[in-house]
């Protein structure tokens, strides 16, 4: 199944080194916004997201039903609130 992969797999594994990875020439140039030839993921993947707001909460009742028909979300992969 996509996506199940055991935490221990991810966190702590110490992999990463910041310092290390500091002194790599890409870093530097990525930070000042010469790095060549790189592509946002937003532009990449076609990312996008937006904010919703409104002093009105939506009906809870007409909430629940249209995430447990889940058509208005496809694509959805992160929500908050």
């Amino acid at each position: 199944q996509f996506g199940v992969v055991s935490p221990k797999l991810l966190m702590n594994t110490r992999s990463f080194d910041v310092g290390a990875a500091s002194m790599l020439p890409g870093w530097a140039a990525e930070l000042q916004g010469k790095g060549s030839n790189h592509k946002p993921e937003t532009e990449e993947y076609g990312i996008s997201s937006f904010v919703y707001r409104s002093d009105r909460p939506f009906h809870p009742e007409r909430l629940h039903n249209m995430l447990q028909e889940g058509l208005p979300l496809t694509g959805v992969l992160r929500s908050k609130g």
